[in-house]
This record gives C-alpha cells, structure tokens and sequence, in this order.
C-alpha cells in the first residue's frame, strides 16, 4: 500500500465575486478611460474652451500621474498594436497619440467632434463624432474614410466591437444602441433608458455607463438590457453590485482578461470596479503550507510558473504501511507536473525511486497517475487522486496550515490599485 506524506506543489490567481470596490479617489478626469496591458488606468479630462485638459494615469498603487497634458477636449482612448494610445480630441476635432518613448503626435484631423474611439479587428481605428451620424475609419497613415452612415445617431458618443466584428455606436442623447455589421449593414440593436456615454463590449454583453440613472448596464446578444451596477441612487457605496451606489458614472473601460470593468464617476471623482464573473483563479498567494486536519501526514506546498500555467507537485511518500527509516530504500518521490487553468490544475503523476539520501544514486522515474487540485478560495481546495500502481484513488481537502496566511492571495485578487483596509 502506498501512504502519502507531504505533498510539494507549485501553483497561482484571484478572487473574483461581482462586488463594487472602489480604486482611487480625488481623480477629476471623469470621461474617457482606458486600461494597460500592465493594468496601469489612464482617464481623460474633458473640459470646454478655454480650459485645456489631459490624460491622467493611475498606477497599481493609486499614484495619480499627468500622462499627456494640454489637450483641447480629450475624451475616448484607445491602445493601438504600436504601443501608443490613441486620444480623441473633441475641441481640436483630431485624433492624437502618445507613443511608447512619450512624444506626442497629431495622428489624423478633419473630425467632427470625436468622442468615442476604438481599434477595429482590421487593425483600424474607428470613431464616433458626436457632430455627425457618421462613422469614420482611419487606417495607419492617418487618412480617414467614411466606414457607415448610421441614420437616427444623436450624438454619438462611443464605439466598440465584439468578438464577430459586429461594430456598436450609442447614442448620448437618447440611449440608442445601433449596430453595424461588417457588411455594413446598419440596425437599431438596443434601448438604454436614458442617455449613454460610453459603451465596452466583453464575453458576450456590452456594458453602457448611463449618468442619469447613476448606473452601469448591461446587454445581452439579444439586445435585452438590465442594470448592471448601481440602484438608481446617486451616492458612494461599495459592496454588492446591485445595491452599490454610483455618482454620474461616464467612462468605463475593460480589464484586458475581460475579468473586470472600472468606471470613473464625476459625482464622485472616482474609479471603482466590479468584477465581471465569480469565477476563482489561481494566484502565487496560494503559496505556503495546506493540510488536512482529518487526516495526519498529509500536506500540501505550492508554487508556480505563472508565464506558461505551469504547476509542479512533489510528494513525498514510502511503498509500504510500514514505517521506513530516514534514508531506507522504501522512501518514494512523487511528482506532479502540468498545467492550471483557471481555479484547477490538471497534472499527471510521476514515481522516482532508487535514490538513496545524501547520495549520488541514480533514479527512475515513470508515469503512474493523474491528479487534479480545484482551488475554491485563497483558504479551500481540494486534491482529486488516481494512481494506477498501485490502484489508488480518492481526494483530499486542503485548508491552510497557518490561519492568516492567506493575505498576500486576497491582495493579488483584488483589481488594480484596490488594496486591503
């Protein structure tokens, strides 16, 4: 019979639950917002002539920055596939950008009051002028083209696309959704309750801030719209999406997983977040020492390569119920080995044997099993277990051995810039 010991494992992810958490305040650029690939936020100051604004940056530790300064009207944002980020200049009727080195450029003019912008799956960016029921597209020289004419837009105030090409435009005014096919066909899609500013597409929905109803909402693909974020009331609560208070919500933006969606208030000069699924994944704040209370002799150490989702597993065991002294040829390695996805990993299982301790022995190592670890929070997993020599099976739940010790996983949980209170 083989008896496990000590099991050594490699692993990592965040806590995900629909809750509202707020990122920074004091942050008085309440419009067009955008996130890095490096979960860096940059929100955009809009202001009517003569004030000049600009595009702010929020760093992982809420440190607000001047990331572009002097700009007539910034509004919506976009990243292109050169490293640069795009920005509607709505006063200068221009589309600027700030490449990766800091230089600032004009990179097309000729717009018509643009707001909304977003980069197309052609590589192009696509904009909405809130002075024209048009759609312009522009390709990487800076030249601009008519993409459609939507009739029935009022003030078009952002575009964006989702994963069949499919380009969406709401209108500002009125709540209007239209959509665009990549034929160009032209229909009305959805109907927001009141007037929307900016609308972001992520895992099957759009997501419309709606200022007047101090709320976030949400469509499905049929074009069926629900409240989102937010009880109607305009006020500063975090917690529960559905009971969370918002003030004047205007920019929204996506994290780059599609996980989470952050909102810039400019009731409350604010960003706050809410994740888009419960869904748990695994984090390297699960490192440390897990155990099953039940049973002694039993435990588990994680680790992980988180750049290939790779998770690594030794355990430690002997071949017999009896027990082995230090060093006897009855002790056994097991490892694991595979790749995590998510809150599991799925790893298949290895006996070493012939080693001797503290000595230069050569050892074998052949496959005997499989295993699978599900992580249901930063304190609960369990280990799923088949080995096919000898023929055992069974699972294992794991809680932490040191109570508190799961503080570093809820850190890395939450969304950029949230810390714990």
């Amino acid at each position: 019979m083989l008896r496990m010991l000590v099991v050594l494992l490699t692993l990592v992810g965040p806590v995900s639950a629909q809750d509202v958490a707020t990122v920074v305040t004091g942050i008085d650029a309440p419009d067009g917002l955008i996130v890095g690939d490096d979960g860096t936020l940059y929100a955009a100051k809009y202001t009517f002539p003569p004030e000049i604004g600009g595009v702010f940056a929020v760093d992982g530790n809420g440190t607000i920055s001047t990331h572009i300064a002097n700009l007539q009207g910034p509004a919506g944002m976009d990243f292109g596939a050169d490293g640069a980020l795009y920005v509607a200049v709505y006063n200068a009727n221009t589309i600027v950008r700030r490449l990766p080195g800091g230089a600032v450029q004009t990179f097309a003019t000729g717009m018509n009051g643009p707001i909304g912008i977003e980069f197309g799956p052609d590589g192009m960016l696509y904009v909405a002028n809130y002075g024209s029921t048009n759609i312009a597209r522009i390709d990487a020289s800076g030249r601009s083209e008519l993409y459609a004419h939507v009739p029935g837009l009022r003030e078009a105030s952002s575009v964006t696309f989702d994963d069949a090409g499919n380009l969406y435009v709401v209108g500002y005014s009125d709540g209007r959704v239209f959509k665009v096919t990549p034929q160009r066909e032209v229909s009305v899609f959805a109907q927001s309750p009141a007037g929307s500013g900016f609308v972001r597409y992520a895992n099957g929905f759009l997501y419309l801030s709606n200022a007047v109803n101090h709320s976030i909402e949400r469509v499905n693909a049929q074009g069926v719209v629900e409240r989102f974020v937010g009880d109607g009331v305009a006020g500063f609560r975090d917690g529960p999406r559905e009971t969370a208070r918002l003030n004047s919500p205007n920019g929204i933006a996506i994290s780059p997983d599609q996980r989470r969606l952050y909102i810039i208030e400019a009731g409350n000069r604010a960003i706050r977040v809410v994740a888009l699924d419960d869904t748990f994944s695994i984090n390297q704040g699960m490192a440390g020492a897990w155990f099953n209370p039940q049973t002694s002799g039993q435990g588990v150490l994680f680790d992980i390569e988180p750049q290939s989702r790779f998770a690594f597993a030794a355990i430690f065991t002997y071949e017999s119920a009896v027990a082995a002294k230090l060093g006897a040829p009855e002790h056994r390695w097991l490892t694991l080995q595979g790749n995590y996805q998510g809150d599991t990993a799925q790893l298949q299982i290895f006996l070493t044997s012939g080693g001797v301790f503290d000595q230069p022995v050569p050892t074998t190592t052949v496959p005997i099993g499989t295993a699978t670890v599900q992580f249901q929070s930063c304190q609960a997993a369990r280990m799923d277990y088949r080995l096919d020599q000898p023929a055992l099976s069974g699972s294992i739940d794991l809680q932490r051995v040191i109570p508190g010790s799961e503080a570093l996983c809820e850190q890395l949980a939450l969304p950029t810039g949230v810390r714990l209170q």
